[in-house]
Parts: C-alpha cells; sequence; structure tokens
C-alpha cells in the first residue's frame, strides 16, 4: 500500500480554548496507552497514530492482540478479531487460535463461557502497530485516470494486505456511537474504549486558552462531549442488555475514531 503511505505535512492547528480537565491525567487502569514523547509539544497539541499493518508473523507475541484476517485473493479484511494462542503446526500449517471480539470479550467477562477458535493460517493475519507521524496526512494515490466523481480518498492499490488506517476526528463525524475510540489524555493516547453516544453539550469546570498559558483560566464553560467505556463493558451491554455503570466523559475534541 505504498501510495497510501505518503504523508503530506500541514499547517499546525490554530489554538483554542480547550476545556479544563483534571479527571482526564491518567488512563483508565487496564487500558492500552501509546505515548507520544515529542519534546517540543504539549500533550494537548500530540497528533494521533496511524494503524499500520505489520505480517503477524513479524508481530512478535500474538495471544490477546487484535489482528485482521486478509482474503488477499479478493482484497477482503475481517476487523474486530483476536488472537487467542500463540502460533502453533496443525497439519503441517502454522496456524493462530482466532475469536470475534464478541466471543473473545465473553470468555474475558465469564471464564466458565464456552467459546471455540477457529484455526486461521499464520500468513494471513497482520497486526495493527500504532506509529506516530506527527502533524501529517495522507496523500491519496494517484487516480489521474479516473473521472472525478469516481475518486476517493481511500482508494485500495494493494490487495496483498490491510490498508495504513487513519483515525478520524470526532468533531467531524456525523455518527460517533459504538465507535472504537482513542483519546487523548495527559499520558498520550488511551485506547481500547468504545463511544456509547452521541455528542452532547457538556459543562466543564473551566477553559483554558493554551496559547496564552494557565493564566487563561476562566470561568465554568459549556462544550460537546462524549461518553466512553472499556471494550469489555461494551460487549457485556451487547449481550445482556445492562447498561455499563462506569461511563466516563471526554471533550469531543480529544476523541479520534477507528
Amino acid at each position: 500500500m505504498t501510495d497510501m503511505l505518503t504523508l503530506s505535512k500541514v499547517a499546525p492547528k490554530p489554538q483554542v480554548a480547550l476545556p479544563l480537565l483534571p479527571w482526564i491525567i491518567e488512563a483508565q487502569p487496564g487500558s492500552g496507552v501509546t505515548s507520544n514523547e515529542r519534546a517540543d509539544l504539549e500533550w494537548w497539541q500530540q497528533a494521533p497514530p496511524v494503524l499500520m499493518p505489520v505480517p503477524a508473523v513479524e508481530a512478535g507475541p500474538l495471544k490477546g492482540k487484535r489482528v485482521v484476517v486478509v482474503d488477499a485473493d479478493r482484497g477482503l479484511w475481517l476487523y474486530e478479531q483476536r488472537a487467542v494462542t500463540e502460533p502453533h503446526v496443525r497439519n503441517g500449517v502454522p496456524v493462530i487460535g482466532v475469536l470475534d471480539e464478541a466471543a473473545y470479550y465473553l470468555s474475558q467477562d465469564e471464564p466458565d463461557a464456552v467459546v471455540v477458535p477457529r484455526s486461521q493460517p499464520l500468513d494471513t493475519l497482520w497486526v495493527e502497530k500504532p506509529v506516530d507521524v506527527g502533524n501529517t496526512s495522507p496523500i491519496p494515490p494517484a487516480q489521474d485516470d479516473l473521472a472525478k466523481s469516481a475518486r476517493t480518498k481511500s482508494l485500495v492499490v494493494d490487495l496483498d494486505r490491510p490498508p495504513v488506517r487513519w483515525l478520524r476526528f470526532a468533531p467531524h463525524e456525523l455518527e460517533v456511537t459504538g465507535a472504537r475510540a482513542w483519546v487523548l489524555t495527559r499520558d498520550g493516547y488511551e485506547f481500547g474504549v468504545r463511544v456509547l453516544g452521541e455528542p452532547r453539550r457538556h459543562k466543564f469546570e473551566g477553559a483554558i486558552d493554551w496559547s496564552k498559558g494557565i493564566e487563561s483560566l476562566d470561568k465554568p464553560a459549556v462544550g460537546t462531549a462524549v461518553p466512553v467505556c472499556s471494550e469489555i463493558r461494551w460487549y457485556r451491554w451487547r449481550r445482556t442488555g445492562e447498561a455499563p455503570q462506569q461511563v466516563e466523559w471526554y471533550p469531543t475534541e480529544f476523541v479520534w475514531l477507528e
């Protein structure tokens, strides 16, 4: 997918008033966090990573990792899958036990539940790695031979591997409910959470114009926020109908979607 990896520098976003959020100083226990260690940027300026596919055989230990199953002959990719074993040989072929994520989280939530993984050839699996590309944006592959009405920002040019995925800025999306999200915190990007509802007005403790510093602390302000919960609670809700009791609220502008 070489063409889709092309990056271009973009101008930094202007600094705007952002909410003061003492309740997101650190990520929730048990979540994954990817840190951006660019010393020249403040934590609220950190760009989200891109999700770069690498062959599972090159991805180190696999048990518990999210994987993408590839049908290279037809250029199809199956997401929301989990490896539940390390590679082993079956009938002379290296394979991995795989569950879809609903079954995987059932097994995590209810240890006595009976789930049967399927054997997936190792060479059909990829793992998405978060990669820091800084303040860049994707450049679509050349499409001069296509009618303008047919051109797309996500043209597939390589059927042998999943595409690089760029996270989507939540405020720009028409619908966010159910999306897997990455949330910006002081420690980096927290992932492994799901959005439970659409943005709504939310009163924050105060607002800071980060370009002016802490002295710009203002009176309580109203912004927009979305509720999120861990993925295990999201799948429990889908399975049982019992809404999550542990819900966190995050400013919409700190949320990026897969």
